[in-house]
């Protein structure tokens, strides 16, 4: 039996899930005799989650893992820390028999995390070369590198010659694709959008186990979606958060909508909680507490005219169903997502708002969101032309 890894990927948020989900299926769909392994740290829930209900191989991977497998002093280290031999047999099989890894992260290697993030990432890296696996790094953002002096000189000399291994690197942002260009030499490095975007749609039955029903919402007519992310409060004050999306929600209140408040992913509750006390004795103002999958928000999401969205994944498969967003957002990759769509005009950038402005998206998206759908759509139609996945499974042969 041979093996096609998934690195990078989980169950953790709707984000890492879709682009779990979409791989997944695009590797059973191009090497449909292959068995697909899922690597996952097993400090989350993903691995108990994803082997009750998936139908797929998955397997812990986790630091002591990658020590132990990138070899040297490092092996030793790994087996000090207690790395199980029923494990190292397990996963040494299925590196024995891989012939294709990949790497899904989304957004890993950058000094935006922790240094020793950057350095498991590359680690991962240096275990296919060694083992002779081919790898794609499939569309992600990287950079900043800006780590202490120490780390500065050991990630970027350790970089300089993993990056070169992939088949193919596709940088997700202009920006990151200069982030690496500027640091690196690479012939293998392309831009992309979002792999989830250049994908078909997946069906439960490429994923589960047993057949799972989706959850269905009767939505109201006349509704718009609000989808906070907790990792704003990073960027700007809760107070004056709050105060953005109250400002926005009594807009779209007094032009008539119905709202209703949407967890995207599970650290999100308590803030989708908050905005809920706010409006709890409103009849027009929802909330939708169950857990989804990114099936069921693909089929919700369906349902509204548009939506006040903050995770990048929500925005990525509101887009991918032609659901125009106001996105509040604080990176690039907010700016580069919406502007790939011709959306700029809808996106509130929280370290830089101002409450008046927020009202002004409202009123602009409320005028033009049946224009905007169509634009959303007519670029869908572009990207799903281009066969991404054909032509990728084409290179690797």
């Amino acid at each position: 039996m041979e093996y096609v890894v998934i690195v990078g990927g989980g169950v953790a948020n709707k984000g890492a899930q879709s682009m779990t989900f979409q791989i997944i299926k695009e590797i059973r769909k191009h090497m449909p005799g292959k068995e697909v392994v899922v690597f996952c740290n097993s400090k989350t829930n993903d691995v108990p989650k994803m082997d009750l209900e998936y139908n797929v191989k998955v397997v812990p991977f986790d630091a002591k893992d990658i020590l132990y497998f990138t070899g040297g002093i490092k092996k030793v280290a790994s087996v000090l820390l207690g790395e199980k031999k029923e494990r190292i047999k397990e996963i040494q099989e299925i590196l024995d028999n891989a012939c294709l890894a990949f790497d899904i992260s989304g957004y890993s290697f950058s000094s935006e995390w922790s240094a020793l993030n950057s350095v498991k990432y590359l680690y991962r890296i240096q275990i296919m070369k060694k083992k002779k696996i081919p790898m794609i790094i499939m569309p992600q953002s990287f950079g900043p590198f800006h780590y202490a002096k120490f780390w500065q000189i050991y990630i970027k000399r350790l970089a300089s010659g993993l990056l070169k291994y992939p088949m193919a690197i596709y940088a997700r942002e202009e920006e990151s694709y200069k982030e690496l260009t500027s640091q690196y030499k690479l012939d293998n490095l392309h831009l992309s959008v979002d792999m989830v975007l250049l994908g078909g749609e997946v069906n439960r039955d490429e994923i589960y186990k047993e057949k799972i029903q989706p959850k269905h919402f009767e939505i109201l007519e006349n509704s718009v979606g609000i989808i906070p992310n907790k990792k704003v409060l990073e960027h700007s004050k809760e107070e004056d958060i709050i105060n953005l999306y109250k400002g926005i929600i009594d807009r779209l209140l007094q032009i008539g909508r119905n709202i209703y408040i949407v967890q995207h992913s599970t650290p999100d509750q308590e803030f989708c909680k908050k905005l809920k006390e706010i409006y709890k004795n409103h009849k027009k103002v929802y909330l939708i507490e169950e857990e989804l999958d990114c099936l069921d928000y693909d089929e919700l999401v369906a349902q509204f005219d548009y939506v006040v969205a903050s995770r990048y994944h929500s925005i990525v498969h509101a887009y991918k169903q032609h659901i125009p967003c106001i996105a509040v957002g604080w990176s690039y990759k907010y700016q580069v997502l919406l502007k790939h769509f011709s959306q700029l005009d809808y996106l509130i950038d929280v370290k830089n708002m101002q409450e008046e402005c927020a009202v002004k998206c409202v009123d602009e998206m409320q005028e033009k969101y049946k224009q905007e759908k169509e634009v959303i759509q007519s670029e869908m139609d572009t990207l799903r032309k281009e066969k991404f996945y054909d032509e990728l499974f084409k290179l690797i042969g």
